[in-house]
């Protein structure tokens, strides 16, 4: 039930109801966010398997130590070719396997190749390689690369990156808005938007949105509350007033308040 008297409202702190709970401040009642943390989970587990060698190339480039190495191999890559479509027209993807001394160790392993590199020395069969400094078994021959596809799997990344930064900013959202609902100050707020929110879709359907407005210290601050379930926002949507909790110390963290 929702307030419209400042008195009306009880002391702190204040245990939201389940009802109250589910439609405020759990996580999975974000309108959109489960389908959020679902690209989060599902581009980090893809990420794995074709972004484990990056770290290499990347260690490669920062501490690049270059030196001749023995060529001993240079096969077609059919594993590029097929799965990823690498490789320039006239010249496929290669695996390049090669032998050197690094460190006082011998090293063999092996990078590729989707663009034309400098043949093997015709005198030695040696080519230039670098490789990282701190694991000199990272290596590759100069102008290839340890990761199969390059760095175009770290695209794969952004969509963990940017599906946590908004499962954690919803968690961090609801959790202030559960604070100032258990110890803030009220507030009458006046309703200044309510009804769909046509800039998100869940299959095919929109959530409800109401915005209020209230004032502290001739300051206005705005909240808002969303949600798929049309019969828990009925009440909000159709308030013109009601009370809200918020933050002393900082109003834009608040809260409507619910019974």
């Amino acid at each position: 039930m929702l307030l419209t008297s400042i008195d009306a409202v009880p002391p702190a702190p204040r245990e939201p109801t389940e009802r109250v709970r589910a439609l405020l401040f759990d996580l999975g009642g974000e309108p959109g966010i489960r389908a959020m943390a679902l690209v989060a989970v599902v581009s980090a587990l893809l990420a794995i398997p074709i972004c484990w060698q990056i770290p290499e190339d990347l260690a490669i480039a920062l501490t690049r130590q270059t030196q001749r190495a023995q060529l001993l191999s240079d096969t077609p890559s059919n594993y590029v070719m097929k799965a990823h479509r690498r490789g320039t027209p006239g010249h496929p993807a290669r695996v390049l396997r090669f032998g050197f001394l690094a460190e006082g160790q011998r090293f063999e392993t092996e990078s590729i190749a989707t663009e034309p590199v400098p043949p093997a020395d015709p005198d030695d069969g040696s080519v230039l390689i670098e490789y990282a400094k701190p694991h000199p078994a990272w290596a590759r021959v100069v102008g290839t690369h340890r990761s199969p596809i390059g760095y175009l799997p770290l695209v794969v990344l952004l969509f963990t990156f940017y599906g946590m930064r908004a499962v954690i900013g919803a968690a961090l959202s609801r959790g202030r808005a559960r604070a100032a609902f258990t110890n803030g100050k009220p507030a009458l707020a006046d309703v200044i938007r309510a009804g769909p929110d046509r800039s998100t879709k869940i299959n095919g359907r929109s959530p409800l949105r109401v915005v209020w407005r209230f004032t502290v210290a001739d300051r206005a601050y705005q909240g808002q509350a969303s949600s798929m379930d049309a019969g828990a926002m009925q009440e909000l949507c159709e308030a013109k007033q009601f009370v809200v909790l918020y933050d002393r110390d900082r109003p834009q963290n608040n809260s409507v308040y619910l019974e």
